[in-house]
């Protein structure tokens, strides 16, 4: 008889291959809200001539969780998609596709995350207007 993929450690390798899919989004969503913070506390005032608190504590952890929780997942990524795709065609878990999508997304939100950490560490501090 063979195996489908439907046993208990399928179900654990979909289990893990969700959970760093939503790891790779959540990075996303980290570096985003940090830029959204950014925006607001530091970009806004500065082009409305009034000086600037800096960057929120909040929104530079965000900003930090978002390169560390993309580049955990995406380290541990093509591990859990080789255990995943070394059986024959009919053992391979359902989510191994998914997987190799995420690779690249992952790489991709990696890439976005650690350009938006990047942009934000100079805002960090008060900054003084400078107009005219």
């Amino acid at each position: 008889m063979r195996h489908t993929g439907t046993g208990a450690a399928s179900r654990r390798w979909n289990r893990q291959a969700v959970l760093l899919t939503a790891a790779v989004l959540l990075g996303l969503a980290c570096s985003l809200c940090a830029e959204a913070a950014d925006g607001r506390f530091v970009t806004a005032p500065l082009a409305a001539c009034l000086d600037s608190p800096g960057l929120p504590a909040a929104a530079l952890a965000a900003a930090w969780a978002g390169p560390v929780l993309g580049g955990g997942a995406v380290a541990v990524l093509p591990v859990l998609l080789w255990t995943g795709s070394r059986g024959s065609r009919g053992e391979r878990p359902l989510l191994v596709p998914l997987l190799q999508t995420m690779v690249t997304v992952g790489l991709l939100c990696l890439a976005v995350e650690a350009m938006t950490l990047h942009d934000l560490l100079p805002h960090v501090g008060p900054h003084h207007a400078r107009c005219l």
